[in-house]
């Protein structure tokens, strides 16, 4: 026969592993209802393509700014088992080299952080596109997407890609 202590120890332990299992399980099995959010980008422009000559360790190279009209909500993706989402803006362009994919801005949003649900600025790149091996950059057509990881309290992580329609040619 256990004592009160045990029994209430048991207790306690049952309660603490089906948390833990609810914790991981929960999250697959809601994991198939598609939340979307709501993006959008316009407004692109290229600003500033600059050159820069080979120089000691570093190759030529070109850079450019983006400036960019950037608007989400992600108020719906926000779960009660989503702790943060990331969210990045993903520069795509085919070059001589092959394909380039260039992550040019990003914002991390935690769940405590009701106010960064929405979002509706113009913005500036805040990584730079830049080329690599000498390839020069005038002349490339860019087309973006969105990345959104999902990250929760516990169970796995979700990604979802969004092509966006918005292209721009660097001149």
């Amino acid at each position: 026969m256990l004592s009160s202590c045990q029994r209430f120890y048991r207790i306690i332990q049952w309660q603490m592993f089906t948390i833990f299992v609810a914790m991981i399980a929960l999250p697959y099995v809601t994991g198939h209802l598609d939340y979307k959010p709501e993006l959008a980008l316009n407004n692109m422009t290229v600003t500033k393509t600059r050159y820069f000559p080979t120089e000691n360790l570093i190759t030529e190279h070109d850079e450019a700014d983006l400036h960019f009209n950037i608007q989400f909500n992600v108020s719906n993706t926000f779960k009660w088992t989503t702790k943060e989402v990331y969210l990045g803006l993903i520069a795509v362009w085919n070059d001589s080299v092959g394909l380039q994919e260039q992550t040019v801005w990003d914002k991390t949003i935690y769940y405590t952080d009701n106010e960064s649900f929405f979002f509706s600025e113009k913005q500036q790149s805040k990584y730079p596109l830049r080329s690599y091996e000498g390839v020069k950059l005038p002349g490339c057509e860019i087309h973006f997407r969105f990345v959104l990881y999902e990250v929760g309290f516990g169970g796995r992580f979700r990604t979802t890609t969004y092509e966006m329609e918005e292209t721009v040619t660097v001149k």
